[in-house]
C-alpha cells in the first residue's frame, strides 16, 4: 500500500507542501472509513484530500453547478455542498468522481462477496 503522500505526489503535488495539509488530513480521515476501504484506505484519503483542496482553491469558480436559469430579468441558481462528510459534493471534482467510482467498486465487490458467501 502506498502512503498518502505518494498518491498526492501524482494527484495534487501542491497539497503536499500546503500549510493547511494537516487540516485536510484530519477532515479526510474523519470522513473516510478504514474498514470499508481496507487496502485502498490511503488512496481514498488522498482522493478526498485532493477533492477538498480543489474545491477550496477554485477561485471564482466556487459557485458550484447551475441548477436553474431564467432569461427574462436574468436569474441563475447554483448548488454547492461543502459538507466533507457528505457524498453529494464528490461529483464536483475529478478526484471526487474517482472516489465515488472506488466507493461503488468496493461496495459492489463487498455485496457480491456477501451474496456468494451466503450460498
Amino acid at each position: 500500500m502506498l502512503s498518502i503522500d505518494a498518491y498526492l505526489e501524482t494527484m495534487s503535488p501542491q497539497l503536499i507542501t500546503a500549510t493547511t495539509k494537516a487540516t485536510y488530513v484530519s477532515i479526510a480521515t474523519l470522513a473516510t472509513d478504514s474498514t470499508f476501504f481496507g487496502e485502498n484506505y490511503n488512496y481514498a484519503i488522498a482522493l478526498r484530500m485532493a477533492h477538498l483542496y480543489e474545491l477550496d482553491n477554485r477561485g471564482d469558480n466556487n459557485a458550484g453547478f447551475i441548477t436553474s436559469k431564467t432569461e427574462g430579468r436574468v436569474s441563475v441558481s447554483y448548488w454547492n455542498s461543502p459538507n466533507p462528510k457528505s457524498l453529494t459534493d464528490l461529483h464536483m471534482t475529478k478526484f471526487g468522481k474517482t472516489l465515488l467510482g472506488l466507493i461503488h467498486r468496493i461496495g459492489v465487490s463487498a455485496s457480491t462477496s456477501y451474496i456468494e458467501a451466503a450460498f
